[in-house]
C-alpha cells in the first residue's frame, strides 16, 4: 500500500532562495576551502607586493628626496663659501703693492691686473649660480612633476660654480707667486752672501755672481720662474761649495777596483777606468749624481768609475795584487769651498755607473 502510495519516492523540492541556500549551506566544505585559499592568495599577493616593490619604491622616491634637496642646499653653502673666499683675496690682492721696491712695481702691475681680471670673472660666475638658485623644498607630490627641472638648473650651478673654483685657485696661486716678488730678492742676496762666504774658488765666486745678477734681472722681467730658477741653483751651488769628501778607490772583498770596456765606436780600443766612492769626513758613504759618458744618463750613485790611462790602471792593479791591499787608496779629494775635485791620479773626469 505503501509502494502504491509513492510514500517512498523522494521528489525533490521546488526550486526557489530557499533551496539554493539550502544546497550553499550543504555543500559549505567545499566553497569554504576555495574561498579561503582565494583570499589567502590575495593577502599574500598584496604583501608580497608592499614588502617588496610598494615599500622599495617609496624608500627609494625618499632618499632620491633627500639627496637632491641635500644637493640644492650645499650647493648653496658652496657659493657662500666661494664668495666669501673671492672677499678675501681681495684684500689680499690690494695689499700686495704693500713694502715693494720701487724697482718691482712695474712686474707686480701686470700681475695685479691679471689677478684682479680673475676676481671679476669668478664673481661674474657666481653671480649666474645665485640667479639658478631654488628652494629646497622638493616632496613626494610634486617630484615627478618637478625633479628633472630642478636636477637640470641644478647641473647648470654646479658648472658655474666649477668654474669659479678654479678661477679662485688661479688666483690664489698668482698671488702667492707675487709675493715671492717681495721675498725673493731677499732671498738671493742671502743666497749669494753664503756661498761667496763658503767659496775659496774664483771661478765659483763669478757663477755665484752671475746667477744672483741673473736672478734679480728675472724678477725686474716679471720672469718668476727664471728667479726661482736662479734661486735653486744658488742654493745648489752653496750646497756643492761647503761639502768635502775624499775620493777612495774601492777595496773590498768580492768588489772591483777597476774595470776595461770596448768602446762601440772602436772595437779595438780599451777604456779603463777606477772605482771610487765619495767617504765624508765622517766616514760616511756619500752618493753623487754623476753622469755616463757612455749614454749620458744621470744617476745618483754611492760609487762610480773614473776613467784613466792604461799605465795608472796597471799600476794601481798591482798595488792590489802585491798583497791584497791598496797602500795608496786615495785617488783625489773635494774640498770645502771649491766647485770641483783635486785628483791625485792623472784622469780625463769621464765617468761610468755602470759595469
Amino acid at each position: 500500500a505503501a509502494l502504491r502510495e509513492e510514500r517512498f519516492v523522494y521528489r525533490s523540492p521546488p526550486a526557489g532562495l530557499a533551496v539554493r541556500l539550502a544546497r550553499i549551506y550543504v555543500h559549505r566544505g567545499r566553497w569554504l576551502k576555495r574561498l579561503s585559499a582565494a583570499a589567502a592568495a590575495l593577502l599574500l599577493g598584496w604583501g608580497s607586493y608592499s614588502l617588496f616593490i610598494d615599500a622599495p619604491a617609496e624608500r627609494r622616491l625618499e632618499q632620491q628626496l633627500s639627496t637632491l634637496n641635500r644637493d640644492i642646499r650645499a650647493t648653496a653653502d658652496l657659493i657662500d663659501r666661494l664668495e666669501r673666499r673671492s672677499e678675501r683675496l681681495g684684500r689680499r690682492l690690494a695689499e700686495t703693492g704693500d713694502g715693494l721696491p720701487e724697482s718691482l712695481q712695474g712686474a707686480a702691475t701686470g700681475k695685479r691686473a691679471r689677478i684682479d681680471q680673475l676676481l671679476q670673472e669668478s664673481g661674474e660666475l657666481l653671480v649666474q649660480a645665485r640667479a639658478l638658485a631654488q628652494p629646497a623644498d622638493l616632496s613626494a607630490d610634486d617630484f615627478g612633476q618637478r625633479s628633472v627641472a630642478v636636477e637640470q638648473r641644478l647641473q647648470q650651478q654646479r658648472e658655474l660654480v666649477t668654474q669659479a673654483g678654479q678661477k679662485l685657485g688661479r688666483v690664489e696661486q698668482a698671488l702667492a707667486a707675487l709675493g715671492t716678488l717681495k721675498q725673493l730678492p731677499e732671498r738671493l742676496t742671502a743666497l749669494r752672501d753664503a756661498a761667496l762666504e763658503i767659496s775659496r774658488d774664483p771661478r765659483a765666486d763669478e757663477e755665484i755672481r752671475q746667477l744672483h745678477d741673473l736672478g734679480l734681472a728675472a724678477l725686474k722681467a716679471g720672469d718668476l720662474d727664471q728667479a726661482r730658477r736662479s734661486a735653486e741653483q744658488l742654493e745648489a751651488l752653496r750646497s756643492r761649495l761647503e761639502t768635502s769628501y775624499r775620493l777612495r778607490i774601492v777595496s773590498r772583498p768580492g768588489e772591483k777596483s777597476g774595470v776595461w770596456r770596448i768602446p762601440d765606436a772602436n772595437p779595438d780600443a780599451r777604456n779603463y777606468y777606477i772605482i771610487v766612492e765619495a767617504i765624508a769626513p765622517n766616514g760616511e758613504r756619500l752618493s753623487r749624481e754623476i753622469t755616463s759618458e757612455e749614454d749620458g744618463s744621470t744617476r745618483r750613485v754611492n760609487k762610480w768609475g773614473l776613467r784613466v790611462d792604461e799605465a795608472i790602471f796597471r799600476r794601481i792593479a798591482r798595488d792590489k795584487q802585491d798583497d791584497g791591499i791598496l797602500q795608496h787608496s786615495q785617488f783625489g779629494e773635494k774640498r770645502r769651498g771649491y766647485l770641483d775635485e783635486e785628483y791625485r791620479f792623472d784622469t780625463t773626469g769621464g765617468a761610468i755607473t755602470r759595469w
